[in-house]
């Protein structure tokens, strides 16, 4: 039986299409600039696989219910991870989209923080 719920989906209507952007992984640093946060100075994050899972799970539902849109657009302004999501799902992501799931996961995941050391030649 077909999902009742994608009957009236016309996907090759492309209105009905929306191309969702990718969050690179922080495991993937030497690809990512370092980020800098005011309280901390630059910072680079890894293993950012499940924080990273987790919003293109959120950006993909938002993008495929206007049901669920209306609820979390309707809760957004209280909830700075879905700030972030809706950011991200309708300006695409920016050099701050990396900055800001850098605070935010500082801020509310307190993850454990290292100094890294480097040298610099001339």
């Amino acid at each position: 039986m077909p999902n009742p719920l994608l009957r009236n989906l016309d996907i090759n209507n492309p209105k009905n299409i929306k191309l969702l952007p990718i969050l690179k992984n922080g495991s993937r640093a030497e690809e990512l600039k370092s980020c800098t946060i005011a309280e901390l100075g630059k910072v680079i994050l890894n293993n950012t696989c499940a924080f990273d899972t987790l919003a293109s799970i959120f950006m993909t539902a938002y993008c495929d219910s206007n049901n669920y849109q209306k609820q979390i657009d309707a809760i957004k302004e209280h909830d700075t991870y879905i700030q972030f999501i809706s950011i991200i799902v309708t300006k695409g992501i920016t050099a701050s989209t990396y900055s800001d799931r850098a605070k935010f996961i500082i801020n509310m995941l307190n993850p454990e923080l290292k100094q890294l050391d480097f040298v610099l030649f001339f």
